[in-house]
């Protein structure tokens, strides 16, 4: 089974909702099961909403310990992403990076202003769609599970991605770079 995990916090500006729609939507899909890990303000509305459409494709889990996050994703197959397209910044979820240091496919259900977009198809480590179109959504997660048999693929290209853009070393060398620009 290949297992799919949003981990963190469930509130308004994740729109989980949208994740239970799609796993509505998936329920075909034996192998893929929906893992959501975490706390807060809609986890309850979200398990309510699981639990009426009666989808046996989505678990509920508490939140792990920050030590063993890393453990949480070395079983799953899939990251899961999702912003609301109310959400008007342009944020790369932090997520994103986690994801793909840990060498996981991504799939990221964002607005369409998020720089998340660029990243993933730069890097070609996963799908993403915007997240007020549902059923752009749901192709792009089927989408991503006929790519079963290149997982691996696209989980070490979001590493060597990361590694290569967004590693401290990078990120400090690109920044000294930058003040001594702004310094001259």
């Amino acid at each position: 089974p290949f297992i799919a995990v949003f981990a963190g916090v469930m509130g308004p500006s994740q729109y989980l909702e949208l994740l239970i729609y799609v796993a509505e939507k998936m329920q075909e899909d034996t192998e893929l099961l929906f893992l959501l890990v975490g706390d807060g303000q809609e986890k309850e509305k979200l398990q309510k909403m699981a639990q009426e459409k009666s989808l046996s494709n989505v678990r509920f889990e508490g939140f792990v310990s920050h030590e063993a996050y890393p453990e949480l994703l070395s079983i799953c197959s899939i990251g899961l992403v999702c912003l609301s397209p109310l959400n008007k910044t342009p944020v790369v979820p932090g997520k994103i990076l986690g994801y793909m240091a840990a060498g996981l496919p991504i799939a990221a259900f964002l607005q369409t202003s998020s720089d998340g977009h660029r990243i993933i198809k730069s890097a070609q480590c996963g799908v993403s769609a915007d997240s007020a179109d549902k059923d752009a959504c749901v192709k792009s997660m089927r989408n991503l599970l006929s790519q079963r048999n290149s997982f691996a693929k696209l989980g070490h290209n979001g590493k060597s991605y990361a590694t290569k853009h967004f590693s401290k070393e990078v990120c400090v060398s690109q920044l000294e770079s930058m003040l001594e620009k702004a310094v001259s």
